[in-house]
């Protein structure tokens, strides 16, 4: 989880080549945790890499199929996409 909140920060920092390594970390630690796919899906949709993002998001839907967050950002990448 440390890994996640570190990333999360480095994101809003705008610092995403070192949030995209920090959360990889966090991935490599506990793939099943979908708050990490959604870190790594924000992060890859700030840098434009949209598919990347959507693939994220898709598998924290998988993980959480509740998780609301996941449903709302595939939603808005089916749009941009």
């Amino acid at each position: 989880m440390c890994h996640r909140h570190w990333a999360f920060a480095l994101y809003k920092n705008n610092e995403m080549a070192k949030a995209i390594q920090k959360i990889k970390e966090a991935v490599e630690i506990n793939a099943k945790d979908p708050h990490n796919w959604i870190v790594w899906g924000l992060v890859m949709k700030k840098v434009g890499s949209y598919s990347s993002a959507m693939h994220k998001f898709k598998m924290a839907q998988k993980l959480d199929p509740k998780c609301t967050t996941a449903t709302e950002e595939i939603t808005i990448l089916e749009k941009i996409i």
